[in-house]
């Protein structure tokens, strides 16, 4: 490496973590003394999660992150700091279940301070099909809405029969 220049470092590996009460716990060691004084330009961490059971809540209490949800048993995770020094580990949490809501709870608690706790409530969130419609063809598009309107039209017919029998 020439003085003065940049070196990025790419770092990709695989670990199995352990499950207690259905809460994992994943950390990554960065406040350590192998960094240097000065900031790092730029820092991203990236974390797959592909537990067995349904993935419920993801959390992170010590970055700002962003989830990316690919289906309820896979997810990304990550973040970016700019001009900063990692000076805290990453810690992020998440919880797996089966159940149709999964629920937990995280306690914390240090020395004499006051402890806090979280609860962490996510339901199994199930979507209707969508239209998707093509707007190289106006055509198509035409025939969509009014096969929407159709439907929506069934549907208030639908409810009014009900509110009728009630």
């Amino acid at each position: 490496m020439t003085a003065r220049g940049e070196k990025r470092i790419q770092l990709e590996y695989q670990q199995v973590l352990t499950k207690d009460s259905g809460i994992v716990k994943y950390v990554y060691p960065l406040n350590t003394e192998k960094f240097p004084s000065k900031p790092v330009q730029t820092f991203s961490e990236l974390t797959g999660i592909k537990p067995k059971a349904e993935l419920k809540n993801i959390y992170s209490p010590s970055h700002k992150i962003d989830i990316s949800r690919n289906s309820d048993g896979e997810a990304k995770v990550s973040f970016e700091e700019s001009n900063s020094r990692p000076d805290k580990d990453f810690v992020l949490y998440y919880t797996v279940a089966d159940d149709e809501v999964g629920i937990s709870l995280l306690t914390h608690k240090q020395n004499k301070e006051d402890g806090y706790f979280m609860l962490l409530a996510s339901p199994k969130v199930e979507t209707d099909k969508k239209i998707i419609i093509d707007n190289d063809d106006e055509d198509d598009e035409e025939e969509e809405e009014e096969s929407a309107d159709r439907e929506n039209e069934n549907k208030v017919q639908l409810l009014k029969k009900q509110k009728d029998l009630q």
